[in-house]
């Protein structure tokens, strides 16, 4: 697609990171599969009008959290959720951090396709 959709991928990624109820487990799995795996999908596309980068940095987050083995008697169906379950406090807190800087970066992306986070105000 395009810088749109990047940015308004990264904007789902925050609000639910901080509108999602739960521990950080539970927040990171929610905004990872609705929105960040999204994300770094399309920023893989390589016509995002991301920097190349923060392409780079995106995708490697996206694969550094698709590497973690959860364990095979997990009781969850949810891989992620199970995988973000097996770090302890500073990891999750790490991985957090770095998914809020890569989105705002994203969301400060200029562009003729940019998306406004104007445009969702009432």
């Amino acid at each position: 697609m395009s810088l749109y959709y990047a940015q308004e991928e990264a904007y789902r990624v925050l609000r639910t990171l901080g509108s999602t109820e739960g521990s950080l487990a539970a927040r990171l799995t929610a905004a990872f599969v609705s929105n960040f795996d999204n994300l770094a999908a399309e920023a893989g596309k390589g016509n995002s009008g991301l920097h190349p980068s923060l392409v780079v940095d995106l995708l490697a987050l996206y694969e550094e959290i698709q590497s973690v083995e959860p364990p095979n008697e997990s009781p969850t169906e949810n891989v992620i959720l199970a995988t973000f379950s097996l770090l302890d406090e500073a990891e999750l807190t790490a991985i957090a951090e770095q998914m809020v800087l890569l989105c705002v970066e994203t969301m400060q992306t200029q562009g003729e396709n940019g998306w406004s986070l104007e445009a969702v105000r009432d």
